[in-house]
């Protein structure tokens, strides 16, 4: 009982106990092989504690059969069959019958009581996570890359150490993250895989703690850490205790910093004038297009396309020069401009928080677009980020707009700023998106519009709200996955000196990590207060019964019979043999009732010790006893009432032994 209470015990001062690693896993690849185990040691258990309680039934009868307070036949019959773990089934004592069950219900149930206890079961460890990571909307971090970088060329090249082109943002999933952002509303599943980390849906501007200090938390997520253009991940990461156990599940989640926009669009009316205006340009000429050994080509018309964006403060260059073939898909244009919104003129100035972005569409696959504009509005966020088989933005937690620390209506706009850099990579996106036979950008929303069951019969309302909340989470996925890009790309090593991204430019995140291993849980293990019961029955049962009999012995002596090589040996009187040896004598024999044996129940009971061994006699007629100190002759005994409501016994002379009456 104490084991027990104290196992349980500990259990609940803790809340968990886990097993070492070693033994988690062990028992994790072997479950058969761990319940064969804890089931022997609670079968152990329980048969260690049944014997002691079966031994103390039967020093309490020995106990009270030699005192002064007698035993009857029923209660002699209850204790032999208590200590067998049997239960008395008479209909003239239903109490007795009652609880000798409970008592025998007690016993059995012990060992599932001590393997309910004792096993361990999978349980969930929860650990603290604390670091730092790039704030990349700090002042700080804005002139590092001013320092980087030639004036107004921060937004034509790759962030990182090993710095390119900003074309090759073409073939990253940067369209796709718009894809899948847009397809969220309608429930459409998509995961973005980047720098060997799989998203769901969007990246949240977020950067991963995937650095080789977290490969071991789930090797699912981080096969060999992240590297970005060449360069392994910097990460400053710090966990409470040790990790998990391997061959366990484990997911955490954290409090990071995100990046994300506010996104509206509209169609300007039809009397709308602007600025911001798209104006486009085309030329058709034919081309008869011939391969190595083709005699048999045709001539084909191709038109070469030309637009530039008006703003109402400054012009975007017309170099967006696109070819397609007659008779394709069509073509998709868009641009932006930055710091300005919808009410801007040429003498306001531009907006500290909005950047436009203008698109349109024309041709077979992509008049559903008419001219668009959609007001931008970057903001710097804390989001939870689950980490499982999949990297999950769940929750944004805070957000506040972006707006660059110096600004002013004559704001240069040739500095950089995150939230610029993550608006023009729609932008961007058109350098290549354009071919002969289509759009890739158009394509993609295309594709999701049409899926939707209003894209043919809704109304032209219903069409427009419908096709503007795709264009809104469209571009705010490709802002997310700018800013999850550009904080990746100055995390690698070699940006900074010494691998060390300085203070002033780190942002601190928070989290849990929730490892799976094997052991006891105190929730858990709340069912394990019942199954105590049984074991706490037992033992104070148990304790009572051993207590009891000390009392009973007080002032007399043991009685035992002679065992091998005359050695004495204390009476059992749960022992058939030894039942038997006390009742061959004549002290029982015309005590009992012949014609109703029930009425034998009660005969009140007694052992002494005789020359012959030790004999059970009627405490109400009297008892025997045999003085060793006589010579060996027998001496005949009578008894006579004591003053205490006892027999007492006296000796005459005899030289024969009589009956016992």
């Amino acid at each position: 009982m104490a084991f027990a209470w104290g196992f349980y015990g500990a259990i609940v001062r803790y809340n968990q106990i886990t097993l070492p690693d070693k033994l988690a896993t062990t028992t994790l690849t072997y479950p058969r092989s761990t319940t064969a185990v804890v089931t022997t040691i609670a079968t152990i258990l329980s048969i260690v504690s049944s014997l002691l309680c079966s031994r103390a039934v039967r020093y309490l009868l020995a106990s009270r059969l030699i005192s002064h307070k007698p035993v009857s036949f029923f209660s002699l019959n209850v204790g032999i069959e208590l200590s067998k773990k049997s239960f008395v089934l008479n209909p003239r004592h239903p109490w007795w019958a009652l609880g000798t069950a409970v008592v025998v219900i007690a016993l059995s149930s012990q060992t599932a009581g001590w393997t309910t206890l004792l096993t361990p079961t999978p349980i969930t460890v929860e650990r603290s996570i604390h670091g730092t990571e790039l704030n990349i909307g700090s002042p700080a971090f804005r002139e590092f890359v001013e320092a980087r970088y030639p004036a107004g060329d921060y937004y034509d090249y790759e962030a990182g150490a090993g710095s390119s082109l900003a074309g090759d943002v073409i073939w990253l999933p940067t369209d796709i993250s718009g894809i899948a952002s847009a397809g969220r509303r309608f429930g459409i599943p998509n995961i973005i895989n980047y720098n060997l980390v799989a998203f769901n849906i969007s990246t949240g501007g977020i950067l991963p703690t995937g650095s080789s200090q977290t490969v071991g938390f789930n090797h699912g997520i981080y096969a060999s850490g992240l590297n970005f253009v060449g360069g392994p991940i910097l990460s400053n990461f710090t966990m409470q205790g040790p990790p998990h156990a391997t061959g366990f599940t484990s997911n955490y989640s954290l409090l990071q910093q995100g990046f994300s926009a506010d996104v509206s669009c509209e169609q300007p009316s039809e009397d709308y004038i602007g600025p911001p205006t798209l104006n486009t340009s085309s030329y058709t000429f034919p081309i008869t297009p011939r391969g190595p050994g083709d005699t048999d080509a045709s001539l084909r018309n191709y038109t070469q396309w030309s637009w530039f964006l008006n703003c109402a403060v400054g012009t975007v260059p017309p170099d967006y020069n696109q070819v397609t073939a007659n008779n394709t898909d069509g073509i998709f244009w868009g641009s932006v401009c930055p710091f300005q919104n919808t009410s801007s003129t040429n003498t306001s100035g531009h907006d500290s928080s909005s950047h436009l972005a203008v698109m349109a569409g024309g041709g077979n696959s992509y008049n559903f677009l008419n001219g668009t504009i959609c007001t931008i509005k970057p903001k710097l966020t804390t989001v939870r980020v689950d980490y499982t088989s999949v990297v999950n933005i769940s929750e944004t937690v805070t957000s506040q707009t972006h707006v660059p620390i110096d600004f002013n209506s004559q704001y240069n706009i040739s500095k950089f700023d995150i939230g610029q850099y993550t608006a023009r990579t729609f932008m961007a996106l058109f350098y290549g998106s354009q071919s002969l036979w289509g759009n890739s950008i158009g394509n993609g929303i295309s594709s999701v519009y049409s899926s939707q069951p209003q894209s043919q019969n809704g109304t032209s309302q219903e069409q427009e709200a419908l096709l503007n909340g795709i264009l809104e989470d469209y571009l705010r996925g490709l802002v997310e996955f700018a800013a999850t890009d550009l904080r990746s790309g100055f995390s690698t090593s070699g940006v900074f000196p010494d691998d060390k991204i300085p203070e002033n430019m780190t942002v601190s995140y928070n989290g849990t990590l929730f490892a799976g291993t094997m052991g006891w849980q105190h929730h858990e293990s709340s069912i394990s207060f019942f199954i105590l019961i049984p074991m706490t029955v037992t033992a104070i049962l148990s304790i009572v019964m051993v207590c009891l009999s000390l009392k009973y012995r007080q002032g007399y002596e043991d009685v035992t019979v002679r065992g091998k090589n005359g050695s004495p040996e204390s009476f059992d009187p749960t022992h058939a043999l030894h039942l038997i040896l006390a009742s061959s004598g004549r002290g029982l024999a015309d005590a009992f009732d012949s014609e109703d044996f029930t009425r034998n129940e009660g005969m009140a009971l007694r052992l002494r010790s005789t020359l012959e061994g030790p004999a059970l006699v009627e405490a109400g007629h009297g008892s025997l006893k045999q003085n060793r100190a006589s010579s060996s002759d027998h001496t005949p005994l009578h008894a006579q009432m004591g003053n205490d409501g006892d027999y007492r016994e006296e000796s005459t002379p005899s030289t024969a032994l009589k009956s016992f009456q």
